[in-house]
């Protein structure tokens, strides 16, 4: 495996590395702590698995045991906490059903997108679920007729960005499976909850068939490993890149730096990343990872959004008011106010006097896309003229994804959707198979909209092709995607742009301009430390951080009706005693 950097990663204990016995695992025993993350992958003398999988893997959900971890990865003696949170359980894996076949090794999801769970009204985790590809295989010692079967997950939260990474391992025969055990080894910078490892066992079913076209659904996992771009180990770098200052300032991969889970560059086609380092040792699945980067959302969906529809409409719908298409903002204050000016986080609004209030938060928790944005437009009054001051807002960027929508329904019918339009227009011809969101829940079991300011679940590989994208001049493959002069606007330059194309002459349409030497470089970026950074010469250097930059709740919380008592409050946490008194969580 490629080699590691120091890297924090949350307390674990003592991790096991003896064989996990096929008796353990039709048992169903609890482990008593972590299991070396190789026992979940095939050894080099494992044998094919003698029959295949393919069915719906019914999860029930069970009681993790949780070990918390203080900012430097040490035990926290306090214990994991908050055990609730909105009256849902955090200690608690989701029960979800999963669609699965096997093709040449392989166990491969029919959906890598959010498998929810917790995010539904009246359910017990706190938990949704997303599953990447995984193996199966047959080891000599078990049982006859039986094989197993592994996959790379991650635990993930409608209410922010968070990621908690794991593996799952069971055992099945043509009719049968075992009990599934789990367990949590890596995770992002959390918002609600203690960083965390964790570990158990779900009783799970099968169901036997129910997959449609597998044959074309297989066609298209060749086609998709196949897509996926050449990967090296770090140590391989050429070292004029990897001593070359810009990289370096981009990767932050030095010792004094730990708090980095990944690094990668893309350099003349071949992603070069270094390997994972978790609380059980490497993780065998590193190219199915899928990363939290938060507010880097924000200009993987939105900007590179507005980019398309520029492309396919033009330039000019940039500076026509959003309330042309979303005719919720065709009210005094929102009327006036253009798709540039919230790629440009200058709405005329004021990000303190909507922030950590009922308002925000009442926003944050609505499951329904037309309340949310009612919310959104609500939320703080309007201060300044559009286009005169910058205030970075969530929100914002929430509004410039809904008048996309928008937009896209106005000119191609109200069954677009901009979300289906960067899967399929932007996505898909790159080479990004899946686009993974957090988005909201709609009543009538429409899909609803991305959050597009955070929520976005990437792969390395992922960010690799989009960071390429933009270094191809919004071109692939003899196909210009995004608008030409907009893409070649947000490239590396030694020439100072100009002062008026925005407020704040540091962010222009959902990117951050870092001022480096001669260069003026473009980075998306999102909390964590979490970066993509476009460099000179056409490389992209990515950097998957999870440093802390806020504390955690001072005690476990569990609303409804309070809420967080305010003598308790921690500068830089939301104050649940801020909430709405009519707020519904369940």
């Amino acid at each position: 495996m490629p080699d590691q950097f120091r890297t924090a990663a949350p307390w674990g204990g003592e991790f096991s590395k003896e064989p996990i016995a096929a008796t353990e695992l039709l048992s169903g025993s609890a482990p008593g702590g972590l299991t070396w993350n190789a026992s979940f992958f095939p050894a080099e003398n494992a044998e094919e698995a003698s029959q295949p999988f393919a069915g719906v893997l019914q999860l029930d959900g069970a009681t993790m045991t949780m070990l918390a971890s203080d900012p430097n990865g040490r035990p926290d003696p306090s214990g994991f906490r908050p055990t609730r949170i909105l009256g849902k359980e955090t200690t608690l894996f989701p029960d979800v059903s999963l669609a699965l076949f096997t093709h040449n090794g392989h166990l491969v999801p029919t959906s890598q997108n959010v498998l929810r769970s917790g995010s539904i009204p009246g359910a017990r985790s706190w938990w949704d679920l997303i599953v990447q590809p995984g193996r199966v295989w047959s080891e000599a010692g078990d049982l006859p007729g039986w094989n197993r079967a592994a996959f790379p997950f991650a635990l993930v939260t409608r209410m922010d960005g968070e990621i908690h990474i794991g593996v799952a391992l069971f055992l099945y025969n043509e009719s049968q499976v075992s009990p599934v055990r789990f367990q949590v080894v890596q995770g992002s910078v959390t918002w609600y909850t203690h960083p965390f490892t964790a570990w158990g066992v779900t009783k799970a079913s099968y169901r036997p068939g129910g997959i449609d076209n597998i044959e074309e659904r297989m066609r298209a996992y060749d086609q998709e490993l196949a897509e996926r771009l050449p990967v090296a180990s770090w140590s391989e770098l050429p070292p004029e890149v990897s001593h070359d200052p810009l990289v370096k300032m981009s990767t932050s991969h030095t010792d004094a730096d730990p708090d980095v889970f990944a690094s990668a560059v893309v350099h003349d086609g071949v992603l070069y990343r270094t390997g994972y380092h978790t609380a059980a040792g490497a993780f065998p699945y590193s190219d199915e990872i899928r990363h939290s980067v938060w507010s880097t959302t924000k200009t993987a969906m939105a900007n590179v959004a507005t980019l398309r529809v520029a492309q396919k409409y033009g330039v000019a719908i940039l500076d026509e008011p959003i309330a042309k298409y979303l005719a919720s903002a065709r009210q005094p204050g929102w009327d006036d106010v253009t798709f540039r000016n919230l790629a440009n986080m200058s709405s005329g609004r004021h990000r303190g006097e909507g922030d950590y209030t009922p308002g925000w938060f009442s926003f944050l928790f609505d499951y329904c896309a037309d309340a949310k944005t009612q919310k959104a437009l609500a939320l703080s009054p309007r201060r300044y003229d559009p286009g005169s001051e910058f205030n970075y807002s969530g929100q914002a960027v929430y509004l410039l994804g809904v008048a996309l929508d928008a937009v896209l329904k106005s000119k191609e019918g109200p069954q677009a959707s901009a979300w289906e339009m960067l899967e399929r227009e932007v996505a898909q011809p790159i080479g990004i198979r899946h686009l993974p969101n957090i988005s909201t829940i709609e009543a009538d079991g429409s899909r609803g909209q991305p959050y597009w300011d955070m929520g976005y679940f990437p792969t390395l590989d992922d960010l690799a092709k989009l960071g390429l994208l933009y270094q191809n001049h919004g071109a692939w493959s003899g196909q210009q995607i995004l608008h030409r002069d907009l893409t070649d606007s947000l490239l590396p330059t030694t020439v100072q742009p100009a002062p008026d194309r925005s407020p704040n002459p540091g962010y222009y349409l959902n990117w951050w301009i870092e001022k480096t030497g001669p260069w003026w470089l473009p980075r998306m970026m999102g909390y964590g430390r979490n970066w993509l950074t476009l460099l000179p010469g056409d490389k992209v250097a990515i950097r998957v951080g999870n440093h802390q930059d806020r504390p955690w709740p001072p005690e476990d919380f569990v609303p409804p009706g309070g809420i967080w008592p305010p003598e308790d409050y921690v500068p830089g946490w939301p104050r649940l005693d801020l909430l709405p008194p009519d707020a519904e969580f369940e």
